[in-house]
């Protein structure tokens, strides 16, 4: 991923930066701690994307993130399905991984592409 910008408050923007390309919802729901919810301007057909990220507690001090993901913006939407259907497990792993390797460490973002094969 790239750089994220938030104005965290319900009405508030979400804005994230990936390899040049700029994505910016309106903040539908915030309760810090437990729900961030977002919504992208409808384009010209209707099309929008929305996220809501949930964060609950669970016995023995672990936590479980729920993210919903609604929509899709592109013509190609099985292209769409098939990147998300592996960025999105990519995504959760890594930040599995910084949470378990780096607890209360401030991450910094780094967008790294190659040419396909």
């Amino acid at each position: 991923m790239g750089r994220n910008e938030l104005d965290p408050r319900e009405g508030g923007t979400a804005t994230m930066e990936t390899g040049g390309h700029r994505e910016e919802a309106v903040i539908t729901a915030y309760e810090p701690g437990r729900r961030l919810a977002t919504r992208t301007t409808a384009a010209e057909d209707g099309r929008f994307m929305a996220f809501e990220y949930l964060i609950e507690g669970q016995d023995g001090g672990s936590t479980v993130l729920r993210v919903v993901h609604s929509g899709l913006l592109g013509d190609d939407w099985q292209d769409e399905y098939d990147a998300l259907r592996r960025g999105w497990p990519f995504h959760l792993h890594t930040l599995r991984e910084y949470l378990t390797r780096f607890p209360r460490r401030t991450a910094v973002p780094v967008f790294a592409a190659a040419p396909a094969a």
